[in-house]
């Protein structure tokens, strides 16, 4: 019998059996007092070898038949349910029993201080800028890290071992058979875990370990998008590796993107059967929607809850987009995109408000701002352009309202104010190429199907 303060008095009795070959904090109170692993589950979920009249049974098996035994022993003074945590592997739902067994790490703890070190100086910039607490909250904690699996698929461990048990640890068999001279190898089972290939990725695609001219024109990488659940499974990683392995940063920003949820707040998954599948939405509302639907309404690296009615949204706002360009190439037809030298008070300010959507546009995209860029244009476009611009130099080229309109009506109009509806013409045109040029980084498809079509030169 062993005191030790980790024992929690108030729970149960205050004495607890210690089993360090399947718990962690067992296995770390073993470690301490330096007891016996004794390992009674196998790798199969059975019972092992040594277990006796147990062996072979899977545990839940087991456990009945062992109270049983003490019962009929009458060793059970009571049978008391409580709560308890147990891992469950979240595909499969089976019991998670810990193992001891013997893997290969990586010295992570010795590259930390520097990967903590190159986004607190702000050589590598996180948005939003919120990230970097979790991050460095990480990095404190770190542990070195476990990069053996024992999978079917992954890069092989690059370890041999001869007869004799002894290890060789070299880039390929030639290398190891060198160290070895002629004892006969076999390379470890294993793999290595997926994160730690991918963590390869921002310098090994681009021709590393050689001297490849790729690398030396595009790494460190500019800008890295990706979500904030693989902060630590890839983002970490890659900047640990880079550093350990090149030396530099992989890349100088990233943006960080919430989870997709479902529209009552819940993570999507198959088995919940709340998944919404992209590519139906696309052939439904089409690609600009979508992309547009998943911008909008979204604060940096915060998850959104996600539903049609956003796709429906962006599929009017595409709409809108090609209606008022149709119009806009009919009744300004042979118009140069170039502002007149005179202008009104209304399209003053209109070009006035034009200019500051350009000049917001680019502070936004220049902070990764994305959503508010979205909404802005959305609302300019709509309202400013298409509500009120178009309407009112459209009664200036027709000389009354659209419904009125007729091709006798525009030549009557343009025969009694040539300059001024060719100003009017100028003022649409040059508005709706520089608003598709905005649209584009939203709608790339819309804007070159109106290029295509239209012969809009955006």
């Amino acid at each position: 019998v062993i005191a030790d303060e980790a024992v929690e008095p108030e729970f149960g009795t205050g004495a607890l059996k210690v089993t360090p070959a399947h718990d962690p904090v067992d296995w770390a109170l073993g470690e301490k007092h330096k007891l016996q692993v004794k390992q009674v589950i196998n790798e199969y979920g059975r019972m092992s070898d040594n277990t006796g009249e147990y062996a072979g049974m899977k545990v839940a098996e087991a456990r009945e038949k062992i109270m049983a035994d003490l019962d009929k022993l009458g060793m059970v003074e009571k049978v008391t349910d409580y709560a308890m945590r147990q891992p469950i592997s979240e595909r499969s739902g089976a019991v998670v029993e810990p193992l001891p067994s013997t893997q290969w790490f990586m010295k992570t703890t010795e590259l930390k201080d520097k990967a903590v070190e190159v986004v607190k100086k702000g050589e590598i910039k996180f948005y939003p800028k919120s990230v970097e607490k979790t991050y460095f909250n990480w990095m404190k904690n770190l542990h070195d890290w476990c990069i053996s699996r024992q999978l079917w698929w992954g890069h092989q461990i690059p370890a041999w071992y001869d007869e004799d048990g002894n290890v060789y640890v070299a880039e390929n068999i030639e290398e190891a058979q060198k160290k070895a001279g002629d004892k006969k190898l076999t390379q470890d089972e294993d793999v290595l875990d997926t994160w730690f290939s991918s963590g390869l990725w921002p310098f090994s695609t681009l021709g590393w370990p050689n001297d490849a001219e790729d690398l030396k024109k595009y790494f460190p990488t500019s800008l890295l998008e990706t979500a904030t659940d693989i902060l630590f499974f890839w983002v970490a990683r890659m900047i640990l590796m880079s550093e350990a392995l090149t030396e530099k940063i992989p890349f100088k920003e990233v943006y960080f993107h919430g989870l997709i949820l479902d529209e009552n707040g819940q993570k999507m998954s198959k088995s919940k059967g709340n998944v919404t599948d992209p590519l139906e939405l696309i052939k439904k509302y089409g690609a600009d929607a979508v992309r547009m639907s998943l911008i909008g309404g979204t604060t940096v690296g915060n998850p959104q809850k996600y539903s049609e009615q956003k796709a429906l949204k962006y599929r009017n706002f595409v709409t809108k987009i090609w209606n008022a360009s149709r119009f806009v190439t009919m009744f300004a037809e042979g118009a140069k995109p170039v502002l007149p030298k005179e202008l009104d008070a209304t399209e003053k300010a209109f070009i006035k408000s034009l200019e500051n959507l350009e000049k917001a546009n680019m502070k936004l995209f220049s902070s990764y701002q994305l959503s508010l860029a979205l909404e802005e244009i959305y609302e300019f476009f709509w309202h400013d352009f298409a509500d009120q611009l178009i309407e009112y130099e459209k009664k200036i080229i027709v000389g009354h309202s659209a419904s009125e309109f007729s091709r006798q009506a525009l030549e009557i109009n343009e025969e009694s104010n040539t300059e001024r509806v060719e100003n009017a013409k100028d003022v649409l045109s040059n508005s709706l190429n520089r608003l598709l040029v905005l649209v584009a980084d939203f709608a790339p498809f819309v804007v070159q199907g109106i290029r295509d079509e239209m012969e809009i030169d955006v």
